[in-house]
């Protein structure tokens, strides 16, 4: 899971968690806390939760990453890319480097996880992408959101059709606003 320090990932690692899954974490941060309230959360004592600091932005660096989780907990059966970013401001006034930088996190950062996990998963497994319903519908100042949101929907869409015939499954998940510290930090 990527993004599994916070808001929607940090959800699902704790679900999962919960579960008894064994899982592995990417984020640009770990934090101690969280990983404190991970083990906590655990069912079963042989239960594995390893946690990786890593930019998705970084193709190998994440590759590398995603090889050590295989190494510790196996191929993956589900692999969820939840990290994502967001710059709240009218187009005339978003600077290029914002812009790009969303793009970066939201989407390349999607095909970079992809292409990490992909090639490792085996029949029976699945991919979920985190896009957005702002990949569908515009909102105001939202234009490196949406923009890279609706690029991760196409994105998904292309695998889903290129790795049905392998048996892997690729999932879109487009939440609407969801109360995360993405959203809590936009509002100020």
């Amino acid at each position: 899971i990527t993004g599994g320090m916070s808001g929607l990932g940090l959800g699902l690692a704790r679900e999962y968690v919960r579960r008894g899954a064994d899982i592995a974490i990417f984020d640009l941060a770990l934090d101690r806390k969280v990983l404190q309230q991970l083990e906590d959360d655990r069912q079963q004592e042989r239960q594995v939760i390893t946690a990786c600091q890593v930019n998705v932005t970084d193709a190998a660096e994440l590759d590398e990453a995603i090889e050590q989780a295989v190494h510790s907990i196996g191929a993956p059966q589900l692999a969820i890319h939840c990290a994502g970013i967001q710059r709240a401001q009218p187009f005339e006034q978003l600077p290029a480097d914002h812009f790009d930088q969303v793009v970066q996190v939201n989407l390349c950062g999607s095909r970079n996880f992809a292409a990490a996990v992909l090639p490792r998963m085996k029949r029976g497994s699945r991919l979920a992408l985190v896009a957005s319903m702002a990949g569908f519908a515009a909102n105001y100042s939202y234009a490196a959101y949406c923009a890279s949101k609706f690029g991760v929907i196409g994105l998904g869409r292309v695998l889903r059709m290129e790795y049905k015939p392998r048996g892997i499954e690729v999932s879109l998940v487009c939440p609407p606003e969801v109360d995360t510290p993405m959203v809590v930090e936009e509002m100020k």
